[in-house]
C-alpha cells in the first residue's frame, strides 16, 4: 500500500510560534491529526538537533502519537553539519533518514 508524503509545515496548525519547531517534529500538539494519519511526514534536521534541544527519538515519539505512518528526516541546508546525529537507534515507527546534505538535496530536487 503506497503512503502519501506530507511536509510537517503543511499539516500543522498555523498558529504555532515557530516554523522550525514544527518542521523538526518535536511536539505532537502542533499537528492536525486528520491531516497526518497514515501518512509519511517530512521533518527537518535543524540546528536544534545539533545542540541536543531536539532528537530523532522525540520525532519518532511524536510520529507515533499523531498516528502517522512514519517519517522522513531531511537536513536543513543552512545547518552546515556533515551528518545527522543520533541515527543509530531502534524506532517503533518506519523512518527514512537522509543523513547528509547531498542526500537531502537530491530529495528536495525530486519533490519539486
Amino acid at each position: 500500500m503506497p503512503y502519501r508524503i506530507v511536509a510537517a509545515a503543511d499539516v500543522s496548525h498555523r498558529n504555532t510560534t515557530s516554523v522550525l519547531e514544527v518542521e523538526s517534529c518535536q511536539h505532537p500538539e502542533h499537528f492536525i491529526l486528520s491531516s497526518v494519519r497514515n501518512k509519511l511526514v517530512i521533518c527537518t534536521y535543524t540546528f536544534d538537533f545539533e545542540y541536543e534541544a531536539a532528537s530523532i527519538a522525540a520525532v519518532a515519539n511524536t510520529i507515533q502519537k499523531i498516528g502517522a505512518a512514519g517519517f522522513i528526516i531531511t537536513m536543513d541546508p543552512d545547518i552546515g553539519s556533515e551528518q545527522v546525529k543520533g541515527t543509530t537507534m531502534t524506532m517503533q515507527v518506519p523512518a527514512i533518514i537522509l543523513n547528509n546534505i547531498q542526500s537531502s538535496r537530491v530529495w528536495h530536487i525530486t519533490i519539486q
